[in-house]
């Protein structure tokens, strides 16, 4: 029978030892994470409002400033592009508001514009001439955070 060196025992010990061990470690439970409002959906009849969720903040669909858009039915060389202005606000501070202007086209990023940490972006624009007009936007927080 071959003896093994002084020094193979206690290794060979120390490694059992550390797999008994780790083999014991407590089970990783699934913690529920916090479940955000974003990205939002919001849908606004021009002149209207509505609460941006998780915050005190309002967003409101002014007024449509220009609609080139191709009208129902026809046919058209370009789709046009409609811009409509958005503000941006507390109720309660109205004096601290972010005016927006967004177009239906991308031309360069003007479809969507930030303000106090929130993205908007038009997800839909009534047709041309749909009074009065209605626009869904998306709204998602920039930061990743409650604001």
């Amino acid at each position: 029978m071959t003896h093994l060196p002084k020094y193979i025992s206690p290794l060979i010990l120390g490694f059992a030892g550390f797999f008994l061990l780790s083999s014991c470690a407590p089970a990783q439970t699934n913690i529920p994470q916090p479940k955000s409002a974003f990205p939002q959906s919001i849908t606004l009849l021009e002149g209207k409002s509505a609460k941006i969720a998780e915050s005190s903040r309002v967003v409101q669909f002014d007024k449509l400033i220009s609609d080139s858009r191709c009208p129902v039915n026809a046919v058209c060389v370009w789709a046009g592009d409609a811009v409509l202005a958005l503000s941006v606000f507390t109720p309660e501070t109205q004096e601290s508001v972010q005016l927006l202007e967004l177009h239906t086209y991308d031309l360069g990023g003007k479809n969507q514009a930030s303000a106090y940490g929130y993205q908007f972006k038009i997800l839909e624009l009534t047709p041309k001439g749909t009074r009065p007009a209605t626009v869904t936007l998306e709204v998602s927080s920039a930061l990743g955070a409650k604001l």
